[in-house]
């Protein structure tokens, strides 16, 4: 019988000369399983963890048993916490004092990752300024960002910042979808010094020659673009050591 309830069957024997006729009566109890009810599933960030709140009745005590285990704090508990790294199928198992048993699957499937990008790592000087924008796809918009530190920065809110800084400066950012899953990167700043110019000696020439003139170039990052002024009287002004004509005394 599919229904709870107690059944009483009677069997009847009888010979085929219809004497002796035997009777017996016997009693069925059919018990009621026990119930497993879960909630409509929701699907969580990667990385985090879900109570899986199951919720069973019948005759206790009630014993419990959900597979596969590995990523549970507690199998043997009605709502044990699960910890997945895949979207998985966990089974329940529940049994009442009279040995009935029920089974019910829970799915647990994960939402799109939000996913985050930045720049390389990038060479700048003291001092200057520098945007950085982090790119985002994935996940569900609209994103918040949270940028670290944030002293140097224009905005520590934004998907693009302005930096300033006076030194190395590693910038993290983290992007937070509106599922709530985050996703981080972050890019290292470093630091160059502006180049050092030594200046040539003061230098003599008569009135209508030439002579080379230069000065030493050091520090920085090369290639140097180098500028002389005035330009006039110069061989070439855009080089290290030009050679000038001047037409009277220059400096």
């Amino acid at each position: 019988p599919a229904i709870p309830a107690i059944y009483k069957y009677t069997v009847n024997v009888v010979r085929t000369d219809l004497c002796s006729a035997l009777s017996d009566t016997f009693q069925l109890v059919v018990r009621r399983a026990p119930q497993i009810t879960f909630p409509a599933p929701t699907p969580i960030c990667s990385g985090s963890s879900i109570k899986l709140l199951a919720t069973a009745t019948g005759n206790g005590p009630l014993t419990y048993s959900w597979t596969p285990a590995a990523t549970l704090d507690h199998p043997d508990s009605l709502q044990p916490t699960a910890s997945p790294t895949v979207a998985m199928v966990y089974t329940l198992t529940v049994t009442d004092s009279n040995g009935c048993t029920a089974t019910k699957e829970l799915t647990v499937t994960f939402y799109s990752q939000p996913k985050i990008s930045l720049p390389s790592n990038q060479t700048v000087c003291a001092g200057s300024q520098i945007s950085l924008t982090a790119s985002v796809t994935g996940g569900m918009p609209p994103y918040t960002y949270a940028w670290t530190p944030s002293a140097d920065l224009d905005r520590s809110d934004s998907s693009t910042v302005v930096a300033t800084i006076a030194k190395n400066t590693t910038f993290r950012v983290t992007v937070t979808d509106s599922h709530g899953c985050s996703s981080k990167d972050s890019l290292l700043l470093v630091i160059t010094l502006p180049p050092k110019i030594t200046p040539g000696p003061t230098l003599s020439v008569c009135t209508g020659t030439s002579i080379k003139i230069g000065t030493t170039i050091t520090g920085g990052k090369q290639p140097y673009t180098i500028l002389w002024s005035p330009s006039a009287g110069l061989s070439d002004s855009t080089i290290e050591q030009p050679t000038a004509t001047p037409a009277s005394t220059m400096l």
